[in-house]
């Protein structure tokens, strides 16, 4: 993470978190300035959604990466499905595609559904590529670079 730092974050969340809130808030305040500096390269229904509240604390339902075999050079895309924490009838799915470097301390054999998505960072990697950096609140992270996301919001009912 460039500017949402771990270290900082478990500061600001200890017992005297409060004296590094400020720093947080300014961390926070830069990355949004990068973040909007991109986001004529993202889906306009996702910049919507993430404006609400970053996508934070909302539940991995499931992730999937994706080999695909184009012309002898393969290609990746990852599939994240979120179940949206504010308004559990929300399912967020994005696609990464044209992945080049994946990384990943989530263990994929495991139930994702206790998975929470603390925090994550969209920054531009040069003209074309994108990263995305998530830290999950088991201490887990995903770290991706990409060229496009595909972004679809479903409302579902829950038994």
């Amino acid at each position: 993470m460039k500017y949402l730092k771990y270290d900082l974050y478990e500061k600001v969340c200890s017992p005297n978190g409060k004296k590094y809130e400020k720093e947080w808030e300014k961390q926070y305040s830069k990355f949004l300035k990068e973040f909007y500096k991109l986001s004529d390269r993202l889906p306009e229904s996702f910049l919507i959604e993430f404006e609400k509240h970053h996508f934070h604390d909302n539940i991995i339902n499931s992730i999937s990466l994706e080999k695909i075999n184009l012309k002898k050079e393969y290609r990746y895309s990852l599939t994240i499905n979120l179940l949206d924490y504010h308004d559990k009838n929300i399912i967020h799915n994005m696609v990464f595609s044209d992945i080049n470097n994946f990384d990943s301390s989530l263990n994929f054999s495991s139930p994702t559904g206790n998975c929470d998505w603390l925090y994550c960072e969209i920054l531009a990697l040069d003209k074309k590529r994108l990263s995305l950096e998530v830290i999950l609140f088991d201490d887990s992270v995903i770290y991706l670079d990409f060229t496009k996301l595909y972004y679809k919001k479903d409302n579902v009912k829950l038994g």
